[in-house]
């Protein structure tokens, strides 16, 4: 049995901050970033004549764009749901799983519509090496709120494991769809089609994607996609010399 452990890009990274009875603050996180990108264009717009006012990258979009799973999240949650959710979480870090998983069916069975349950059950069987039942799990995480992008992201990642890339990548774009700011679905989008599907062209925006979204996030450069960007821009422009000698 692997050890869950709580970090930035585990399994279980961020199930605290977003998950269905803790969005709060990362609601508030998100929301606060929009607002200052929307004031910083108002007043630029202000100061600067329009045709001076350059237009907006594809990356300021994503990032002020809206999170549809973190907006279905807004609902009353029972008491008794995040006092038993809570206790998961706690289980979970001590890696008592078996107890963990028990306490998130009893959330199921009481509250089926809260996705986030489903989703952490989904964890807990990936963490146990049992993918069939993570995949059910992820599903139904899915089916209870379609915007679950979490979700989705895991579901790709098996799907991945498996061989079917092409259900991996529409799973990809959905959870960017639901949130078109979601870093790692980016970057796992761009791996698939970097290494997977062979589209050095279309890995390259999405990694490109991913470098101005952490910018954005104000986030520190990473040297391995910086390596990564260069290794597939001169495979891009390799390709494109091909082809043009092809044409020619």
């Amino acid at each position: 049995m692997n050890k869950i452990i709580f970090t930035r890009t585990g399994q279980f990274a961020g199930i605290l901050a977003i998950s269905i009875l803790l969005s709060a603050c990362q609601t508030m996180s998100t929301e606060e970033s929009v607002q200052n990108v929307e004031e910083s264009l108002n007043e630029l717009d202000g100061q600067t004549p329009p045709s001076v006012v350059p237009p907006l990258t594809q990356g300021q979009i994503m990032f002020a764009s809206d999170n549809r799973y973190l907006k279905s999240q807004r609902q009353f949650v029972p008491p008794k749901a995040t006092l038993q959710f809570e206790i998961a979480l706690h289980l979970i870090a001590d890696n008592k799983l078996r107890q963990a998983k028990s306490q998130l069916e009893k959330i199921t069975h009481d509250y089926p519509s809260l996705s986030g349950a489903w989703l952490t059950l989904g964890d807990i069987a990936r963490a146990q090496d049992n993918a069939p039942e993570a995949q059910q799990y992820y599903l139904q995480a899915i089916d209870v709120n379609t915007d679950n992008y979490f979700a989705r992201n895991r579901l790709a990642g098996l799907y991945r494991q498996q061989g079917q890339f092409d259900a991996a990548k529409a799973q990809y774009l959905q959870a960017i769809a639901s949130w078109p700011g979601f870093v790692s679905g980016h970057i796992n989008l761009a791996i698939l089609l970097d290494l997977y599907l062979g589209d050095k062209t279309g890995a390259l925006l999405e990694y490109q994607l991913v470098r101005e979204l952490r910018e954005l996030q104000g986030k520190a450069p990473d040297k391995k996609l910086k390596g990564w960007i260069a290794d597939v821009s001169r495979q891009v422009s390799q390709l494109k010399k091909r082809q043009q000698r092809v044409k020619e």
